[in-house]
């Protein structure tokens, strides 16, 4: 309550000098807010540069990779997960979305669609999935080192190859589709 006791003025010039105080305060605040917001573009501004400037970077890396050589070639699962990664594009993929050690080992989009994928580093070793994918698990890609199923007797090349065709499961195998990036 005012207190207008001191004169007709007293209350009124309290009152007025609370009022004032009270826009002072709020013009600060609107100041303070103007600032943060100015700092939040600032950021958002410098992020975005930072990012175009590493994605810059990351182009001008992936088209030098092209013309490197693989120093090593794989002799397990892992080494075709590494060579995947590393040349995922070059293979037609446009990135990959997951990888992870149960049954499909990845996801991956490829057309705009996203697709399952196995890696294996021989391809006959893909048998041991054929009750997972019969059981209603969605396999489109199998990437391996070495297409070794010519190495299998005849019939189980033809099992192999019939359960490939009859499942739309499609094999990239790395040692010929890399060949030109290996010393």
């Amino acid at each position: 309550m005012y207190d207008f006791g001191d004169g007709p003025h007293w209350g009124f010039i309290k009152l007025k000098k609370e009022i004032k105080e009270e826009k002072d305060k709020a013009r600060e605040e609107g100041r303070i807010q103007a600032k943060k917001i100015a700092q939040k573009e600032l950021r958002t501004k410098i992020k975005q540069e930072l990012y175009q400037e590493i994605f810059d970077k990351f182009d001008n890396l992936s088209t030098s990779r092209t013309l490197q050589q693989i120093e090593f070639k794989p002799t397990c699962e892992m080494g075709v997960i590494l060579l995947f990664g590393r040349f995922y594009d070059i293979l037609g993929f446009e990135r990959i979305t997951n990888i992870r050690t149960a049954f499909p080992d990845a996801f991956a989009i490829i057309r705009d669609q996203k697709v399952s994928i196995e890696f294996e580093f021989k391809l006959s070793s893909v048998r041991s999935h054929f009750t997972q994918i019969q059981e209603g698990k969605k396999l489109d890609y199998v990437i391996c080192w070495e297409d070794d199923i010519y190495l299998e007797n005849e019939e189980s090349q033809k099992i192999i190859s019939d359960f490939l065709k009859i499942n739309n499961i499609k094999v990239i195998e790395l040692k010929s589709e890399l060949k030109s990036f290996f010393k």
